[in-house]
């Protein structure tokens, strides 16, 4: 790794070496105008609410600057042009460190201009006035200036809506608030696509399983005179395309008669010939249903069973209820929580057509492999230590049929030292070490008396964590650590905030010293060496919140990323120690389990901007 990275830098001096040496002929070979800066600039932005960033529709973009100083990757490229032609080094130089020449080319101002015609357009200013000006210094290089004069926008003066009926009006425009819509806002095709997503998902999670957004059609009156805007909203009626004829049918709420749940779905077998032997069928009742509002089926077939009562709290599509999409997302959403299922498909089809208002839905539950086993082998050498190692992971994916999830990790290693001074003579062994892990993974939140019941699409999980660990350094110690932690994990309905919980966090280190490293210790007093050598134990809990808009596909450019981490340590012991008048050692600290534990409270913040 090192002789690359000087290979890089002695690389990169001789290109800036010849870089700045080679100025005069590196410009023989450009054809044009270098062009090294575009800017914008908006004459009457200060007389509009929101000034459009037209930014990011220039072209073409500047040659990038290394750290903002120089174009080294341009300079990267024209010196390939100084070589052989066809040589590999030169393909390689060009096309893996360099950048071509970006020439001020008129066809490309033009070709702005007209899309930031068409992105004002959009946003609701349909006279813009735009020209570009362009400077030429006596190095060829350009600088070109667009020059928008935005004039006065399109606004809406009367919005108006012609919905099917008086139940989708209510649902739709129920809250004038809501609407995006409003008098006196600017004429914006990006607010009315945002409109129709409004509109499509509140009708969607209210029953409407055939509305689209393309059903919704807007009809727009412009007035030159005054820059008004007169709105009307259609929504129009889908179109049933059964047996080959288009017909249109009134919109209407569908609801869920029956829900099949295939929990072991395999596409080869067929369902219907193998659904009186091969297939368990179990009829559910959700509570408070009856059997008149259809009921949950459940296909099981293999050794892979998963409890009822998993699937039924999983599934938010209930028999009887309103078709709702929400209710999609979030089924599938917390059945892909579930360890051992690998994704869930969801339909829906008409009973009898579309002109009833029945489906029936199915749940196709593909799942993983219950039971998953490796090994992985190593073989290192450290400073001439030669050392052996191996790994064992054991994973079940069901191993209480409700989704849990066990993980079993065993590893060991040792290394041998040869010819060393270090230990006694003829003793080979340097360091050894063997350790144990084992985490319970439970995709619900895990306290009594139902206090942890959470909707699954909040994605809730607990997990129990056990390690143990023993350590050998020849002449030196013997360490054992062990450690045990109990954690919970959940996230918002939106997905933006997520959270992190430890109640317990256990850890606790002995260490058995030899008289040699007590001597070494003993000089360090104080340091962070005499801590790692030292038996301690820390009992304390953690909270960490990450706020993220990573996840939001909807939201365009900036995105944000907030983490905030605290954490106690030693509190509660000390506590029950001070209460109860523990006694303390030489040292003058409390102990817990024959160890001094260590007693603090911290946090740190995180912040990202993309």
């Amino acid at each position: 790794m090192k002789s690359k990275n000087v290979a890089f830098g002695l690389l990169l001096a001789l290109l800036l070496g010849v870089a700045v040496s080679c100025a005069p002929s590196r410009k023989a070979y450009r054809t044009n105008n270098l062009l090294v800066k575009s800017n914008v600039f908006v004459y009457d932005a200060d007389s509009v609410d929101v000034v459009p960033n037209l930014s990011s529709f220039v072209v073409p973009i500047p040659n990038t600057k290394f750290l903002g100083l120089f174009r080294l990757n341009l300079f990267t490229y024209e010196i390939g042009n100084m070589l052989r032609k066809d040589s590999k080094f030169k393909n390689f130089l060009q096309k893996s460190w360099g950048e071509a020449p970006v020439y001020a080319d008129t066809a490309f101002f033009y070709k702005t201009i007209s899309q930031f015609n068409q992105e004002l357009f959009n946003q609701g200013f349909f006279n813009p006035e735009i020209s570009f000006k362009t400077f030429v210094n006596n190095k060829n290089n350009a600088k070109v200036y667009y020059l928008v004069r935005l004039n006065e926008p399109y606004t809406y003066n009367v919005v108006d809506n012609y919905l099917p009926d008086t139940v989708i009006s209510d649902l739709v425009f129920g809250g004038e608030s809501e609407t995006l819509i409003k008098p006196g806002d600017i004429l914006n095709s990006y607010t009315l696509d945002d409109e129709r997503s409004r509109i499509t998902e509140i009708l969607r999670n209210n029953g409407y399983y055939l509305f689209s957004k393309d059903l919704i059609e807007y009809v727009v009156d412009t007035n030159l005179l005054n820059k008004k805007a007169n709105i009307a909203i259609n929504i129009n009626k889908p179109i049933n395309k059964e047996k080959g004829v288009n017909k249109s049918i009134d919109l209407k709420k569908y609801y869920i008669r029956n829900v099949h749940v295939y929990s072991n779905f395999d596409s080869h077998i067929n369902y219907r010939r193998t659904y009186e032997n091969d297939i368990r069928v179990s009829q559910h009742i959700p509570e408070g249903d009856t059997a008149t509002n259809g009921l949950f089926y459940i296909y099981e077939i293999g050794k892979q069973k998963l409890r009822a009562d998993v699937l039924l709290n999983s599934i938010y599509i209930k028999p009887g209820g309103e078709y709702q999409h929400n209710a999609v997302n979030w089924s599938s959403r917390s059945l892909t929580n579930i360890p051992s299922v690998r994704y869930a498909a969801i339909s829906f089809d008409p009973v009898g057509s579309y002109n009833d208002s029945l489906l029936d839905c199915s749940v196709r539950i593909t799942r993983k492999k219950l039971h998953a086993f490796s090994i992985s082998p190593e073989v290192t050498n450290n400073g001439g230590r030669l050392g052996f190692g191996a790994s064992t992971n054991y994973n079940n994916r069901n191993i209480f049929k409700g989704g849990e999830s066990l993980q079993l990790t065993a590893s060991g290693s040792f290394e041998l030292q040869f010819g060393s001074t270090e230990t006694q003579v003829g003793n080979l062994l340097h360091t050894a070490q063997a350790g144990i892990t084992t985490t319970l993974f439970f995709p619900r939140i895990l306290l009594p008396f139902g206090w942890g019941n959470m909707p699954g699409y909040n994605l809730p999980r607990t997990n129990i964590d056990l390690g143990f660990s023993y350590q050998k350094r020849a002449d030196l110690y013997d360490r054992i650590i062990s450690n045990v932690a109990m954690g919970y994990s959940w996230r918002s309905n939106n997905s933006k905030l997520s959270h992190y919980f430890s109640p317990i966090d256990f850890n606790y280190v002995s260490i058995d010293k030899e008289p040699i490293l007590e001597n070494y210790i003993s000089q360090m007093k104080g340091s962070l060496y005499e801590r790692q050598y030292t038996s301690h134990t820390l009992l304390g809990m953690r909270y960490s919140l990450v706020v993220s808009n990573q996840s939001d596909k909807k939201k365009k450019g900036v995105h944000h990323y907030f983490r905030v981490n605290a954490e106690a340590s030693g509190n509660f012991l000390n506590l029950m120690s001070t209460t109860f008048n523990q006694e303390r050692d030489s040292l003058g600290l409390y102990n817990f389990l024959g160890s001094p534990y260590s007693q603090f409270v911290m946090g740190d913040l995180e912040y990202r901007l993309y």
